[in-house]
């Protein structure tokens, strides 16, 4: 284990820097130029590097693992390049802390911890260390909606914390955020959707839904309903209640006429109703 290449010796004060939890987030914020590999160190910094001594920074790398195993092992108390690959090799030698907080900590980290981690774990295979049924026992809230739509529509949804992942679900410090249907020959909205209070996104393009259901309303925390090519001819008075809602796509239905009601999004900023029979 090689990566620890230097100490940082302060955190600067930071409003920034109220809110981090972890090594991880605060990297981020840090000044790398006391790290001797890099191509230019000032002169003052690079002084205050000569006159650390070797044996005082193995002594102060020992003291952050040491606090490290004091603490069971949390890997927010190390970078995630030496926290994750110690855990794993302690696992395997048998530490019997180590294999009981392993997956813990791949499954708290990943859903909850900062995109750095989430990346890193991903790419580094850590998720194939984690069940199905152990995978989504660290969503916080809608785990059980995520079985009964794959129920639904007879095929498993990907779940991810990272949208480039392209997911059908994405999760956001343990909740569901954003949910994509599309082109799955829906016929309703399934719904359990309505259970899912910190959705901000629902996509169901390419369906064959025909109306909405008046309990999309209770969506208080949606910004986006993506509703574009159904056959959808009825929006309902309860869209009115989506106070947080900003963009609305109804393009390519067979809609006649909005509801007055619309006029109370308040919040709206895009609304997208072309090639439908509005008169």
């Amino acid at each position: 284990f090689i990566q620890c290449k230097f100490l940082l010796l302060t955190i600067p004060k930071d409003d920034d820097l109220e809110d981090i939890d972890s090594i991880d987030g605060a990297s981020e914020y840090l000044d790398y130029s006391l790290d001797p590999d890099t191509e230019y160190v000032e002169r003052e910094k690079q002084e205050i590097i000569d006159r650390i001594k070797p044996e005082t920074e193995f002594w102060a790398h020992c003291s952050n693992l040491q606090t490290w195993a004091e603490y069971n092992y949390d890997t927010r108390l190390l970078h995630r390049n030496l926290a994750f690959p110690l855990l794993k090799k302690l696992t395997e030698e048998g530490d019997l802390i180590a294999r009981k907080e392993f997956k813990e900590e791949i499954g708290r980290r990943y859903f909850t911890g900062v995109e750095s981690v989430q990346t890193y774990l991903e790419e580094e295979g850590y998720m194939k260390y984690l069940s199905k049924e152990e995978f989504r026992s660290f969503i916080h809230s809608g785990a059980e909606v995520i079985n009964e739509l794959e129920n639904i529509i007879g095929r498993a949804l990907r779940i991810s914390t990272l949208s480039e992942n392209f997911p059908n679900v994405l999760i956001k410090n343990g909740e569901i955020i954003s949910l994509k249907l599309s082109h799955l020959n829906l016929k309703r909205i399934p719904d359990c959707i309505q259970r899912l209070k910190y959705l901000k996104i629902l996509k169901l393009v390419g369906n064959s839904i025909e109306e909405i259901p008046e309990w999309i309303g209770k969506l208080n925390t949606l910004k986006r309903l993506d509703v574009e090519k159904n056959n959808i001819k009825k929006i309902p008075e309860s869209i009115g209640d989506l106070k947080s809602l900003e963009t609305l796509e109804f393009s390519q239905n067979e809609l006649e006429q909005l509801p007055e009601s619309i006029g109370n999004l308040t919040s709206l900023k895009e609304l997208f109703i072309y090639t439908n029979r509005l008169k």
